[in-house]
């Protein structure tokens, strides 16, 4: 699975991720106010599908009504991030096992996703909103030489990844080779495992 962030142009910009430092731990995406307001509120959520397919030269069509889903990372409290001012949204779930589950659901263990902006509020009552239908234009735009390679698409696993019952972690030992500060993208690998009679993803932090 590869994890990055997306152009918006919106006021609110999301200029990378915090990796953990332990197993479980809160892959927190960085967030700077680009406006000359106070932002109070915003909504986060992860485009995602698989790019096999839809790179360079693949079919835009396809791409933009067949591959990719949506869901809600984060539903807003009030928060006060002034002009020019940063903020690290460690309560908007980027973990590898939730993200994982999203395999399931687009039958593929090749998953792009990302990560993008959808609405922000602003403290004088004004608000930006990203109209829904470039949602799946910017996810196909985030993909690069890069992320398309990240991967393959697998036939032979459509069927183990359509009967997972859910995920978890490997291990409880602390995560390494993980980018110290912010980073613009991630990517993991969960191996599916048979744990109490249920097939789950298991990932490695």
């Amino acid at each position: 699975m590869f994890v990055t962030t997306a152009t918006e142009g919106g006021p609110l910009k999301i200029v990378g991720f915090k990796l953990p430092s332990e197993t479980g731990g809160a892959t927190k995406p960085v967030l700077q106010n680009k406006s000359g307001k106070e932002v109070r509120n915003f909504y986060i959520v992860a485009a995602a599908g698989n790019p096999d397919s839809h790179g360079a030269g693949g079919s835009a069509e396809r791409m933009l009504t067949k591959s990719t889903m949506s869901f809600h990372l984060y539903s807003p409290t009030q928060r006060a991030i002034p002009p020019g001012g940063d903020y690290e949204a460690a309560d908007v779930d980027l973990r590898p096992p939730t993200l994982a589950r999203l395999a399931k659901d687009l039958r593929s263990n090749c998953i792009h996703i990302a990560v993008i902006l959808t609405r922000v509020d602003f403290a004088d009552g004004t608000t930006w909103k990203l109209p829904s239908e470039q949602q799946q234009q910017i996810w196909g735009n985030s993909i690069t030489a890069e992320s398309a390679k990240a991967c393959a698409n697998s036939k032979s696993t459509e069927e183990a990844v359509s009967a997972l019952q859910g995920s978890g972690w490997e291990s409880p030992a602390s995560p390494s080779n993980l980018a110290d500060g912010i980073v613009e993208h991630y990517k993991f690998a969960c191996r599916i495992h048979m744990v109490d009679g249920r097939q789950l993803a298991m990932c490695p932090w």
